[in-house]
């Protein structure tokens, strides 16, 4: 009896030793099992991270050239805008200085008119004025004539 209690106290200590490697086992499996997880884990979160950072730099690239694309569009607007205006401004000189040479003209025009009319009435005048002076002559001709008539009548009169 004493035998089977020691092979039955050695079946029990053969099962619990037994256990005791399975489960030693299992933990190693375990451990292991875990560790490759956590590797994996690790792995899968670098390429999160990587990946991530190149959507970020996609991000950042596309705003980048939309900000370009966005500043270049007003540098054409602006130069548009720019260009009106030169063109406006180089369209008023223009009228500006036909409108000053129209005047001008006009100028010129009244005051070749204001001396033509000037000769023209100096011209005028000066024939009025010889007109005068040619009645006047006649005039005081006729009134010597006279004169003379009268005072050879009165001295035929007295005669």
């Amino acid at each position: 009896a004493a035998e089977r209690k020691e092979q039955h106290l050695q079946e029990i200590s053969s099962k619990i030793h037994d256990k005791l490697e399975k489960i030693s086992t299992t933990k190693i499996q375990h451990d292991e099992d875990a560790k490759a997880i956590q590797e994996k884990i690790e792995k899968k979160l670098l390429l999160a991270a990587e990946r991530k950072a190149e959507r970020e730099q996609a991000i950042t690239k596309k705003n980048q050239e939309k900000m370009e694309r966005a500043a270049e569009k007003r540098d054409i607007e602006a130069k548009a805008v720019q260009e009106k205006v030169e063109k406006k401004l180089s369209l008023a000189a223009e009228r500006k200085e036909q409108h000053l040479q129209e005047i001008s003209s006009k100028i010129h025009d009244k005051l070749e008119k204001i001396s033509t009319t000037k000769i023209q009435h100096d011209e005028d005048a000066k024939a009025i004025q010889e007109k005068i002076e040619k009645k006047l002559l006649l005039a005081a001709e006729r009134k010597a004539e006279r004169e003379q008539a009268i005072t050879k009548k009165n001295q035929e009169k007295m005669e």
